[in-house]
């Protein structure tokens, strides 16, 4: 029989990190091993009206809005040989607002934009990579 340790993260409890990418304040939460492999959980805030700038990871990660609303937008892609290409002219965006959960897949290229209110947002990477990791992000 294999044991399994379940492992809860209270909100409150996430300590404030590096900031990184142009206007967002990211707050780190934990690094660690899950049962079925590697994860990472992360904070992300940003102020009204501001933006990331198009972006992909090498993780899967899924994204719940826990405050405010924005938009996510896409573009289609293909990757050869480790590189991707990036069709610009395929961008579609996509409103969310708090409650609702975004799954990006790997290697898909993604920016995000904060409404009037702002907006906070819980990450989980799957796998979870380091913030040290010049790989983990990639801007387009």
């Amino acid at each position: 029989m294999q044991q399994v340790e379940l492992e809860i993260v209270k909100l409150d409890s996430i300590v404030p990190s590096e900031p990184f990418g142009r206007v967002a304040k990211a707050i780190e939460a934990l690094d660690t091993t899950h049962a079925s492999g590697q994860y990472r959980v992360q904070v992300i805030e940003l102020p009204p009206n501001k933006s990331f700038e198009p972006h992909t990871h090498i993780s899967e990660h899924v994204i719940y809005a826990i405050r405010g609303s924005g938009n996510v937008s896409i573009w289609g892609y293909d990757k050869k040989e480790g590189e991707i290409k990036v069709y610009m002219n395929s961008k579609k965006v996509y409103p969310f607002s708090k409650g609702d959960i975004l799954i990006i897949p790997k290697d898909c290229p993604h920016a995000f934009a904060s409404g009037d209110e702002g907006l906070k947002e819980v990450i989980i990477n799957i796998p979870g990579i380091a913030l040290h990791d010049h790989q983990r992000i990639v801007w387009i």
